[in-house]
């Protein structure tokens, strides 16, 4: 029994030796980030609702190949005291490793909570209303445990439309600096 025990120990001592720990604060960059206000569309009937989006890759800027990351992407209200208008659990890169020099797709996050405004008035209005609060993106990064902060961004203050209202839909790729 004894001999089984300490050959189980040892093979998983070795396994654990192959396991580098890669920080993901270094090794992931985000980039390509496009931030607004996605028009949901019309709700009650007599409003337009507005969320924040904010759509960005990841790059593997590290030297290791990195899997199974997952993000946690928290849309918070500048001046609020901290209060959390949303967040949000997704993937950020599954089984198959980023390799080193490599990016993800596009992810696209948007929050489920937002503004909504008459649908008579023009949906610009919804940045010059009183209870309008600039929203930022904070995007942190999960595995093996480990939470790392990869970021800050700010919600622009611009319309995306619906793809419903036959607008374009495009994301143009412009980065946005963190806020520090």
């Amino acid at each position: 029994m004894n001999k089984l025990l300490g050959v189980l120990v040892l093979a998983l001592s070795l396994a654990g030796a192959g396991c580098s720990q890669v920080d993901l604060s270094k090794a992931l960059s985000v980039t390509d980030v496009f931030t607004g206000y996605y028009h949901v569309g019309v709700v009650d009937e007599i409003n337009n609702k507005m969320v924040p989006s904010v759509t960005f890759k990841l790059a593997n800027v590290g030297d290791t190949a990195v899997s199974r990351v997952q993000l946690m992407v928290g849309f918070w209200q500048v001046g609020a005291d901290g209060l959390e208008l949303d967040s949000k659990q997704i993937e950020g890169v599954g089984p198959t490793a980023l390799e080193p020099g490599a990016s993800t797709e596009a992810l696209l996050v948007r929050s489920e909570k937002g503004y909504t405004l008459s649908i008579e008035a023009p949906r610009e209005q919804m940045f010059e209303n009183s209870v309008f609060r600039d929203v930022t993106v904070k995007l942190f990064a999960r595995r093996d445990g480990r939470l790392v902060s990869l970021g800050e961004f700010p919600v622009e203050r611009r319309l995306i439309p619906s793809a419903s209202t036959g607008a374009p839909t495009a994301v143009p790729d412009v980065p946005v600096a963190p806020v520090p």
